[in-house]
């Protein structure tokens, strides 16, 4: 799985967002042609929140305008300048949010008009997918029975500066919406769950946040923070079971270094992600038959260059100087356009002839990487990566899901990254654990409560793939059961019962040769090498396609 995760930053976001060829138009997606389900309604983009007149029933609130409903006996306008597009399992004619029966979520996302505002459409695509799919079997069952109740999302952004996100969740949480899904980056989504979501007893799940943040949440979230990407701490351990492979090939490359002791460092920006990726690392990290944090001085560094949109580069004369041997670099797109490449550029090539071996995380797998900072092949064969999640060959649900989305919204851009397919997984988690609520109010502690921890309890437990296929089954069998398994698209959907993913597989990506044997490089892929979580070890071996010759773990 090729995931890049977009950067806080709007510096260098907008150079990513410029190469990733990702649409960001503001328009919503059309109706999928066959299916008759609406996957969006733009409608009211510059109508404000309104409230006012007593109403029991939405057709109460008819005479305000089409997209007024009634929220606690007064006519709200379910649309604002933040949160402009309705999407739905009806076509945009059935108006569904009128239905009172109408199971209405929320979601806040990067505007169109923001840095991020192309990975922001992927996921807005992605719950628009899962709508469609909902859509064909005309929503999910009543508790009551009678008429299949319609779903609807509240299509929210976070404002041209990508500081609203705030105004977005109170308007969502004025609507009552008992979840909302988002926000994908770990600063703004934790600000959100603090200063609104949680004290309105209102569900956050968002389809990237990797950040351990999330977790330290738990313990005063009220159960109300949930993410389908694994924590950090999983990919710190990947790159730690990674690490000896590195340094065999750093050693077959430069057999001077193998005489004496390798030397490592750890280089992060200071946001929440790259610290906690670096801090779970080094706890863990061992070489030369020792910790890394016992070596400190002698053949180890840790240092921190600072803010992703400025880093410091009087930092690097000291790693230079240091002269490691591998390199951990941790954060966004300035990792590979700023310190790798003022690093490389001030090496002096030591006595035993060696340069160093890179590691990065997903955040460093951007566009400028393999198109810009890599000026030659002897450094791409230099760097590795790790990133969350599955591969279409190692878990089939994902790719039957790529391909759907490539189907319907191809054109703005692959959804082979991290995001797209947590959205969809979440829809359907959403869907799922309404219908588990039963009689309940549906509210987002039941969400959690009745639905969304009782989600893999028991091995055996009936299991259904998320996807369109697996839709009817499981809400029949939901119905009347307390429990289910299921496995999602993004992965396997094991769940702590606090809204953290248990585990998951963790892929190292490599930089290919842009032609086979020659040129500098290629997009980044999966090597197919990974860290393989039932077992808790590395498997596989660097495909041809890596260009990585003389690689131990290069594939015969």
């Amino acid at each position: 799985m090729t995931m890049r995760r977009r950067s806080w930053s709007s510096l260098f976001a907008l150079a990513l967002l410029a190469s990733s060829g990702c649409s960001s138009s503001s328009s919503p997606a059309q109706p999928g042609a066959d299916t008759g389900a609406e996957s969006g309604a733009d409608v009211g983009a510059d109508v404000g929140f309104e409230a006012g007149g007593a109403c029991s029933v939405n057709a109460d609130c008819a005479a305000q305008g089409d997209t007024f409903v009634c929220r606690k006996q007064a006519c709200v306008n379910l649309v604002s300048a933040l949160c402009p597009t309705l999407y739905t399992t009806k076509p945009a004619t059935a108006k569904a949010w009128l239905d009172d029966s109408a199971v209405v979520f929320g979601s806040i996302l990067p505007a169109a008009s923001s840095p991020d505002g192309a990975f922001g459409k992927l996921l807005e695509d992605s719950i628009s997918l899962a709508l469609d799919d909902f859509g064909k079997v005309s929503g999910i069952p009543a508790a009551s029975g009678g008429s299949r109740r319609p779903i609807v999302v509240v299509a929210c952004n976070d404002g041209p500066s990508e500081d609203h996100a705030d105004e977005a969740a109170k308007h969502l949480v004025d609507l009552g919406v008992p979840a909302i899904i988002g926000y994908p980056f770990s600063g703004t989504a934790v600000s959100v769950a603090h200063d609104v979501t949680i004290p309105a007893g209102v569900l956050l799940f968002s389809p990237s946040v990797t950040s351990q943040v999330i977790t330290s949440l738990h313990a005063t979230d009220k159960g109300l923070v949930w993410r389908t990407a694994p924590s950090d701490v999983l990919q710190a351990r990947a790159m730690t079971l990674a690490y000896p492979a590195i340094e065999a090939a750093a050693k077959a490359r430069y057999p001077m270094i193998g005489s004496g002791k390798i030397k490592v460092a750890i280089v992060n920006g200071n946001d929440n992600d790259a610290t906690g990726i670096a801090d779970a690392l080094e706890a863990q990290l061992t070489f030369n038959g020792a910790t890394a944090v016992s070596q400190t001085g002698s053949s180890y560094l840790h240092l921190s260059y600072g803010a992703s949109t400025a880093p410091d580069l009087t930092k690097v004369p000291t790693i230079a100087a240091f002269a490691p041997d591998v390199v951990f670099l941790l954060g966004f797109n300035e990792a590979p356009d700023v310190i790798f490449t003022a690093v490389e550029k001030a090496w002096t090539t030591p006595a035993d002839g060696h340069k160093p071996f890179w590691i990065l995380p997903d955040a460093g797998e951007v566009a400028s990487l393999w198109t810009s900072d890599l000026t030659a092949d002897d450094q791409r064969q230099r760097v590795r990566g790790t990133v969350l999640g599955e591969t279409a060959t190692s878990w089939p649900n994902y790719g039957k899901f790529l391909a759907s989305f490539a189907s319907v919204h191809g054109a703005d851009g692959s959804a082979d990254t991290l995001g797209p397919a947590g959205a969809y997984d979440i829809v359907y988690l959403l869907a799922y654990a309404s219908v588990m609520t039963k009689t309940n109010p549906l509210t987002g502690a039941n969400l959690v409560k009745y639905g969304l921890t009782q989600l893999q309890t028991s091995p055996s437990s009936q299991m259904f793939a998320i996807g369109p296929s697996g839709i009817d089954p499981a809400l029949t069998f939901l119905q009347s059961n307390a429990s289910v398994n299921l496995a999602g698209v993004s992965g396997a959907l094991r769940f702590d019962g606090k809204g953290d993913l248990t585990g998951g597989d963790v892929q190292i990506w490599c930089v290919p040769p842009a032609s086979a044997g020659a040129g500098v490089a290629g997009p980044a892929i999966a090597s197919g090498v990974y860290y393989d979580d039932a077992s808790g070890s590395i498997k596989g071996c660097y495909a041809k396609a890596c260009g990585l010759a003389g690689d131990p773990l290069a594939c015969p």
